[in-house]
C-alpha cells in the first residue's frame, strides 16, 4: 500500500493576505479632506445664529489601516515587497494621504508648522533649500560699492 506524501509547509505562521485588501486600503483613504460643519452661535439675548464652516476631516494613517484589518503596519509594509499589487495598491492610498494633506493644509485648516512636520515626515515632500554658485564653484558674492561726497562744503 503506496503512503500519500504529506505537504511540506512553509515555516512560520500563515500569511493573512488577501487581495481583496488591495481594493480595502484604496477605500479606507479615500475620504473627502473637508465637510461642513453646523455652527450656533448663541447670545446673551437669546437668539441664535447658524452658520456653516468648512472643517478638516481627520487624516487617515497607514497604522489606522492596518489596525482595521487586525494586523501590524510593519505587516502591511511587509505586504507591499511580497505582493505587487497590494505594492500598488499601498503607491494609490499614500498619494490620496499626500492629497488630503496638501488640500486641507492650502485651505489653511491645519496649523502650518505642524502641517509642514507631518508632510515631512509622512510623504516624500521635502522642505528644500538652495544655494546660487557659480558654473566655475566661486560662490556669488554680492558687491557692495559706497559713495563718498569728497566736496568741501564752502562756509
Amino acid at each position: 500500500m503506496a503512503k500519500k506524501k504529506a505537504k511540506k509547509r512553509k515555516p512560520g505562521r500563515p500569511t493573512k493576505y488577501k487581495k481583496a485588501y488591495c481594493k480595502k486600503i484604496i477605500e479606507f483613504f479615500t475620504t473627502e479632506p473637508t465637510r461642513e460643519e453646523e455652527i450656533v452661535t448663541k447670545f446673551r439675548n437669546g437668539t441664535e445664529k447658524i452658520s456653516t464652516e468648512e472643517r478638516a476631516n481627520p487624516l487617515k494613517f497607514f497604522s489606522d489601516f492596518a489596525a482595521s484589518i487586525g494586523v501590524n503596519d510593519d505587516t502591511v509594509v511587509e505586504w507591499t515587497k511580497r505582493h505587487s499589487e497590494f505594492s500598488a495598491a499601498y503607491t494609490r492610498a499614500k498619494a490620496l494621504q499626500k492629497q488630503h494633506l496638501i488640500t486641507c493644509g492650502v485651505l489653511g485648516l491645519y496649523n502650518p508648522i505642524f502641517a509642514k512636520f507631518t508632510a515631512t515626515n509622512i510623504t516624500d515632500m521635502k522642505d528644500h533649500t538652495s544655494q546660487d554658485f557659480t558654473s566655475k564653484g566661486e560662490k556669488i558674492v554680492p558687491q557692495v560699492v559706497t559713495f563718498l561726497d569728497t566736496k568741501k562744503e564752502k562756509a
